[in-house]
């Protein structure tokens, strides 16, 4: 079934999945990602981030080397090791 909620950023994509399309069930459930007939199966509490880095391409950029990440957890990894960078 198509969703044609406008999602504005990130943190909205989780209240959304949360809320209206996966809302029941344990974090552990399994569910299925209906976006544009995608169909992977993911432990509903890795959706979200599933969403966030493959469909809407939301990347978190390294301001010393511009090197980018899906995840904000990658990019902090990152700046840890990374030459220049203030972390």
């Amino acid at each position: 079934m198509p969703c044609y909620h406008t999602i504005s950023s990130g943190h909205d994509v989780s209240t959304h999945l949360r809320e209206v399309r996966n809302g029941h069930g344990s974090d552990d459930m399994l569910v299925y990602c209906t976006w544009n007939g995608c169909l992977r199966v993911f432990k509903k509490e890795s959706l979200a981030r599933h969403v966030q880095a493959t469909h809407l391409l939301i990347r978190y950029t390294c301001d010393t080397c511009n090197q980018s990440f899906s995840r904000k957890y990658g990019l902090n990894v990152h700046k840890r090791t990374c030459p220049g960078s203030q972390q």
